[in-house]
């Protein structure tokens, strides 16, 4: 793998993992004041999905860390939908809120 594209690819992919598998507190950080946890979720999903294809084509990605990653993808996609429904019914999105990072096991799954 040399294209330097994949190269950066791969590593915002990569990049994007590390923050929906960092602990609480360190995501609680990333997001800052603003508190888009949301957007930890929706940053991995929106990577993986744009990176999979091309990084398994170009060899940086083996069929078991894309499985391995796919996992993830589906978690967050369980999440954000769960969610989705949440925010439906009562308006909270508990998985979305800094106690929700903190305590959801959702998030502990991840």
């Amino acid at each position: 793998m040399s294209d330097s594209g994949t190269r950066l690819l791969r590593y915002r992919l990569i990049e994007r993992l590390v923050e929906v598998a960092s602990p609480p507190v360190d995501q609680i950080e990333l997001t800052g004041d603003d508190g888009w946890y949301e957007e930890l979720a929706l940053g991995y999903v929106n990577w993986s999905t744009l990176a999979f294809d091309e990084l398994q084509r170009q060899g940086a990605l083996s069929p078991g860390a894309r499985r391995s990653a796919e996992v993830v993808t589906q978690a967050l996609l369980s999440l954000l939908e769960e969610s989705r429904l949440e925010l439906q019914s009562s308006g909270n999105a508990v998985a979305f809120t800094e106690d929700g990072v903190r305590h959801d096991p959702r998030w502990a799954a991840l």
